[in-house]
């Protein structure tokens, strides 16, 4: 940046462009050494990210064994979220489970958040690819379950130019079978 290049010739254009060509390389060569450093750490449990960056029901600790960090199930908050889980299986809304975790252990986490929480493969111990990056709260099929519920509770209608949220549905029951209308 302190050299100086007339820009009005070709050589001076030419080792400009060398400069930045070279800059550029150098730039892409970091990328790939940090996505190989990341990848290695999914692949053998290591995080990523520390406390305050993992989701609700998750921290970083070290392992006696190894020295190295992982990702543990947080047991400030293990109960409160397998007790979220179980109310949102059964009562399949999402809104209600937020005010039950909020209300029942002062857990102050925003709907957002929740959201995430239960769209986290995490949740089964998964993270890119690795089947057993970290202590799953459920297993695969309860996962599968709980993403099921979600996609079905969102209902849309595609009329024209025009999409609906229908927002109440789930909301009334059949009176003979007890299932939820959609």
């Amino acid at each position: 940046t302190e050299e100086e290049y007339d820009l009005t010739t070709a050589n001076g254009r030419m080792l400009v462009n060398m400069k930045l060509t070279i800059a550029e390389m150098e730039a892409d060569m970091a990328g790939e050494r940090i996505r190989i450093v990341n990848d290695y750490k999914v692949q053998t449990g290591q995080p990523l990210v520390g406390d305050p960056s993992q989701p609700f029901g998750f921290k970083v600790a070290t392992d006696e064994k190894t020295g190295r960090k992982k990702v543990i199930r947080d047991p400030e908050v293990e109960e409160a979220l397998r007790d979220t889980i179980e109310y949102y299986l059964r009562h399949q809304s999402r809104k209600k489970a937020l005010i039950y975790l909020n209300t029942k252990y002062h857990a102050g986490i925003a709907y957002k958040a929740l959201k995430a929480v239960l769209a986290n493969t995490m949740l089964y111990g998964e993270y890119r690819g690795n089947p057993s990056y970290c202590e799953a709260y459920i297993d695969k099929e309860t996962f599968d379950r709980i993403q099921e519920i979600t996609t079905r509770n969102i209902k849309m209608y595609a009329g024209g130019e025009e999409t609906r949220h229908y927002l109440f549905s789930g909301l009334l029951l059949c009176p003979e079978c007890g299932s939820k209308l959609k």
